[in-house]
């Protein structure tokens, strides 16, 4: 291996590895379900405990955490939280709701979106309901799968083409 074969593997080494570090660390602004419940800074830097609606918000930003760790369980629990204080709260139902699409959304599982309830509130022109959920789900999931047809055919094909050349170039020379 030349020396510049060895710097270039290092350098690939390195950035892999810092790579790595900075995913798992938690340095995308993914937040845990436990961070709702501990005191913020309030502007005059003085500690305060969240309000019950900036605590709701809080809990949803922890769900989308969770379904972008792949934690789908942790997620769809939160967003149960979530849908458990509308009881005393109606505008915390339409936050369940759109924790609910959007955690399907990520996860790409249309069987969250049955946990919607249809309220018949809109929220900015949008209502949030099961069929908009299943239907905004379908789509991602046709996309991912003709995502993967084009990685086929323009990937995996030609490699697979390129090694039958190959193999029957190297039977030829065998025979001569």
């Amino acid at each position: 291996m030349s020396s510049s074969t060895r710097v270039l593997f290092l350098i690939t080494i390195i950035v892999v590895v810092l790579t790595s570090s900075f995913l798992l660390n938690g340095s995308l602004g993914l937040i845990e379900k436990s961070t709702c419940d501990e005191p913020i800074k309030d502007i005059d830097g003085k500690d305060r405990m969240r309000t019950e609606d900036e605590r709701m918000e809080c809990l949803r930003i922890a769900a989308i955490s969770e379904a972008m760790k792949n934690h789908d369980v942790n997620a769809k629990e939160t967003c149960d939280e979530i849908y458990n204080n509308a009881v005393s709260n109606k505008d915390y139902k339409l936050k369940a709701n759109m924790c609910y699409t959007e955690i399907a959304k990520i996860l790409v599982d249309s069987t969250i979106c049955e946990k919607i309830e249809n309220t018949g509130k809109i929220f900015s022109g949008n209502k949030v309901t099961r069929e908009a959920c299943k239907i905004q789900v379908d789509h991602i999931d046709n996309a991912l799968n003709n995502k993967q047809k084009i990685c086929t055919v323009v990937f995996v094909i030609p490699i697979l083409f390129v090694a039958a050349v190959l193999l029957t170039e190297r039977r030829k020379n065998k025979k001569e």
